[in-house]
């Protein structure tokens, strides 16, 4: 999956001989996997709603002292500055973004093993 994302302009997404996707492997990491991922820990206290507001996002989940956001677009930029602007820091900010894999997982229900092709569930 990880040479298919880099190497490929499209690819197509079969689970037991059914196309279930098809298209550029970024776009369908972003549509169907699930998008961006922001983790930070915020520098002080601030409301959900500072962030739900802003187009992109999707979802903000805090877990203890850290909070995540859920998004696609240009939303590491807006989030950083939405916070910013309110005088909150991002610290220890992690972007993770969806991948190739995560888009299969999400349709499919199960990965797949790379060693001997063999499904994962």
């Amino acid at each position: 999956m990880d040479e298919a994302e880099r190497l490929c302009d499209r690819v197509a997404l079969i689970d037991r001989g059914r196309v279930v996707a098809a298209g550029a492997p970024s776009g369908l990491a972003e549509e169907v996997g699930g998008g961006t991922r922001l983790r930070f820990r915020p520098s002080g206290a601030f409301d959900d709603t500072l962030l739900t507001c802003i187009p992109g996002v999707r979802a903000v989940e805090r877990r203890r002292e850290q909070a995540v956001v859920s998004g696609s677009g240009d939303v590491v930029t807006e989030v950083v500055q939405a916070l910013g602007a309110s005088g909150i820091r991002a610290g220890d900010l992690r972007v993770e973004r969806a991948t190739l894999e995560d888009a299969f997982i999400s349709l499919t229900g199960h990965g797949i093993d790379e060693t001997d092709g063999r499904e994962v569930r």
